[in-house]
């Protein structure tokens, strides 16, 4: 059973204190000049949380950092994209942001998708946008008529040189069809520019340069409304990785929370020596409290090893939303795979095989209890220091009625994991989370990210990447190089088998694809070796053999081929 409200209540303030006090315990340096504020062209007298300019970086937080370019230009970069920054409004936490690869350019040479929108902290301006896509490298030689919205890009790489735009969702029309495409991108803009364009009023470029809206959260608010009452201001140091206040040009530190229940400042730890996270829904609007309410719930009524333990949370009629989690602290499996912790050598295939098990175990037993989690990727694969799995966030998670078949619901979830069958046809069902338990078991095959666009862009997408490697008998360069599958005939022949496997998940329609039992069922017979005698016979197949087991099986279509 969770927690009482008044338990929870003491919780929260015992959890507060402690990260109030742990954050501002820290030794002693300057900060100084955080009184200057950021300016650049039209954009003026910007503070907190933004820096920039004259204005040092620990006076804001890494996420709001604006470049100033030629006097005139700010920029701000988000997922390696530099966008121009149009307006700021602290007031209402807006920005008017347009894509910098797009200003007085509709010919982009980066191919990536807009993406402020996956953010916690940057969210789009809802109905003030509208949504656009581009298509390039498009062959229009069949039509007899060309259309308003066609327009010439001769950008390297791409096949063609015709393009063309549209306002709105993509539709299933049969001139679509018709038209192959190299490639294309999403970007919104405001819905008076594309009012506009739709009616001829404005040129394409023109939309794209008046920008779109963004709404903006501030991080660790709770902790600048005390440093603000101490006079001082917010800001952040990147060596300690953490918020900060700064009174005059020196760190001043909070008092502790409360109560004889606060702890000591070098604990985080509760009363009964648990350590704990604290993940903080930062826009208390109504999509934050769905998601909210929606954990709570799915996680309040599931137990099971492979799933992350929810202690406690506040209420929804809060002024905070928190979610107090056990704490897992060997990080996630994407950081060891490509991120941070990459490079410690402790992901071998043992241990990988292992991991997926695991995550297969945890998401047949949520399949089982009616729940799809919508979210599956190597970010949400928690470890702790034996490598044990722990799946988290379900924010996004859906339980699915008694007897249904599917639900039907727009698309949510991350880039590159995402059904395409339910991408396409807005119907959720349990295949969705085995798609994407098919990218991760890619990943941990490759030590590839999902989606990279510093890849081919045949391979920016791994889901892509990896069927075509396969299909071309070709999976020893899917293969990270550490794990042996050159040298070790054992790892060759499992890697081989789960590779088989992530095909069968990644099948372009559903119903070609495996129920999540069934690909743990196949996962533990990889790992307890108990193979029947047909896959015996993999051991002493030669390098060109090593695709042989996924002959018969469907061709699938690939989920991001052109429209």
């Amino acid at each position: 059973m969770p927690p009482s409200p008044l338990r929870r209540s003491l919780l929260i303030a015992i959890l507060t204190a402690a990260l109030l006090t742990a954050a501002y315990s820290q030794p002693a340096t300057t900060y100084p000049d955080c009184d200057r504020t950021f300016s650049c062209g039209d954009i003026s007298n910007v503070t907190f949380p933004f820096t920039g300019g004259d204005r040092p970086s620990y006076c804001g937080l890494p996420e709001f950092a604006l470049t100033c370019r030629d006097d005139a230009i700010a920029e701000l970069t988000h997922d390696s994209l530099a966008y121009r920054v149009l307006q700021v409004d602290q007031t209402r936490r807006t920005l008017i942001l347009s894509r910098s690869d797009l200003y007085d350019n509709s010919c982009t040479s980066d191919f990536s998708n807009t993406t402020l929108n996956n953010s916690t902290i940057f969210s789009y301006g809802g109905a003030q946008n509208e949504a656009l896509t581009l298509f390039y490298g498009c062959n229009t030689s069949g039509m007899s008529i060309r259309p308003y919205n066609l327009f010439s890009c001769n950008s390297s790489g791409l096949d063609f040189t015709d393009a063309y735009y549209l306002l709105g969702p993509v539709p299933s029309d049969p001139i679509l069809r018709i038209i192959y495409c190299s490639t294309n991108i999403g970007v919104p803009v405001l819905a008076a520019a594309g009012n506009r364009l739709s009616a001829l009023q404005i040129s394409l470029e023109e939309a794209l340069n008046e920008g779109f809206l963004v709404n903006y959260s501030v991080p660790n608010e709770e902790l600048c409304s005390q440093c603000n009452m101490l006079g001082g201001q917010c800001g952040f140091d990147s060596v300690l990785g953490q918020p900060i206040c700064i009174c005059g040009d020196r760190p001043c530190p909070l008092p502790p929370g409360p109560g004889p229940a606060s702890p000591a400042p070098s604990e985080g730890v509760l009363p009964d020596g648990r350590v704990v996270a604290v993940k903080r829904l930062y826009d208390n609007n109504f999509k934050r409290l769905e998601q909210f309410m929606n954990e709570v719930e799915i996680l309040t009524r599931l137990r099971h090893q492979n799933l992350v333990k929810l202690y406690g949370c506040t209420s929804r009629r809060s002024r905070e939303l928190l979610l107090v989690y056990e704490y897992i602290p060997n990080g996630t499996v994407a950081d060891h795979l490509h991120g941070k912790r990459a490079k410690s050598g402790l992901l071998s295939w043992p241990v990988r095989l292992n991991i997926a098990v695991q995550t297969a175990e945890a998401l047949a037993y949520l399949h089982k209890s009616d729940t799809i989690h919508r979210d599956v990727k190597t970010n949400n694969i928690l470890l702790d220091n034996d490598f044990h799995v722990k799946v988290a966030d379900f924010g996004l998670s859906r339980l699915f009625p008694n007897g249904a078949t599917h639900v039907s619901t727009a698309p949510q979830g991350t880039p590159g994991y995402v059904d395409p069958e339910y991408y396409q046809c807005y119907k959720l069902t349990e295949k969705s989370d085995v798609y994407s338990f098919g990218v991760v078991l890619i990943e941990l095959i490759s030590s590839l990210q999902a989606v990279d666009t510093n890849r081919h862009r045949h391979d920016i997408n791994l889901s892509n990447m990896a069927i075509n490697k396969i299909q071309n008998r070709t999976l020893h360069e899917l293969v990270d190089s550490s794990l042996g599958f050159e040298t070790n005939s054992v790892v060759r022949r499992m890697v081989t088998l789960v590779a088989e496997l992530a095909f069968r998940c990644l099948q372009q329609e559903r119903d070609m694809r495996p129920s999540m039992e069934e690909v743990l069922e196949g996962l533990r017979g990889i790992q307890n070796e108990d193979l029947n005698a047909h896959k015996v016979e993999i051991v002493n197949m030669s390098m060109d053999d090593d695709a042989e087991l996924l002959k018969g099986i469907v061709d699938p279509t690939s989920p991001d081929s052109a429209v």
